[in-house]
């Protein structure tokens, strides 16, 4: 029961304000997305991962970046869609007709900072408990609004996480989870939201703060600092 990776990459970058996606963008001399690619790669248990993008940048992806690495477990380009859970949808449809992997793991390209030991972590995580996620507790207070933007209540923030990526799961059951939420109208921001709505289990393990989401300019530069300590 291998893992099938994927790797998120069809994101607009509406909020970085660059004309180029932030995902295509290089740190430290290599492509964002690349970070990515090359620990799926040096993990045994993910035996494949696919890519989806818009479809437009599939020639740019593969003979401008990915054609300089060795991936040998890169299966192919999946196309995106106008959201991100049109993109899993895409993806998941694609990997269950095709792939003899029991498990998946969904990852957003804009985090390129994963470990191998972070990864791995999961995998373990997701082979005990069906579903894992990696997360960090809160530690601002958080305010709930109202349309008017005014404060409707208070959270209890021990309770809460800020959640990452790559988020394991079985793939049948995440396929199941997704045909049901979408079939419902529901655009979740995560796939655990999806898994979910069947009433499944979600195990939370622990995040790491390396792993940010670029998604500002200013992202670029914290991600270059991680990046200095991690290689010391």
């Amino acid at each position: 029961m291998g893992f099938a990776g994927v790797i998120l990459s069809a994101g607009s970058s509406t909020r970085f304000g660059k004309e180029i996606e932030k995902q295509y963008l290089s740190i430290s001399g290599k492509p964002i997305l690349i970070y990515s690619v090359e620990i799926f790669e040096s993990i045994p248990e993910i035996e494949e991962y696919y890519i989806v993008a818009k479809k437009e940048k599939f020639d740019y992806i593969t003979k401008d970046i990915l054609s300089h690495f060795s991936i040998p477990k890169f299966k192919g380009m999946i196309e995106g869609g106008r959201l991100r859970c049109n993109s899993v949808m895409n993806a998941l449809h694609h990997i269950t007709k095709n792939s003899k992997c029991g498990n998946i793991l969904i990852h957003d390209s804009a985090r390129p900072l994963i470990t191998v030991d972070f990864v791995k972590e999961i995998i373990r995580c997701t082979e005990q408990y069906g579903a894992c996620i990696p997360g960090l507790r809160v530690t601002d207070t958080i305010k709930e609004i109202n349309d008017s933007e005014f404060i409707d209540g208070t959270p209890d923030r021990s309770r809460l996480f800020a959640v990452q990526t790559p988020q394991g799961f079985k793939l049948e059951k995440l396929y199941k989870a997704y045909l049901t939420g979408m079939a419902e109208g529901f655009e979740g921001t995560d796939d655990a939201s999806y898994y979910e709505i069947l009433g499944e289990k979600v195990k939370i393990t622990q995040g790491k703060y390396s792993n940010i989401k670029i998604t500002y300019p200013i992202d670029l530069e914290f991600a270059k600092l991680f990046l200095k300590e991690m290689d010391k």
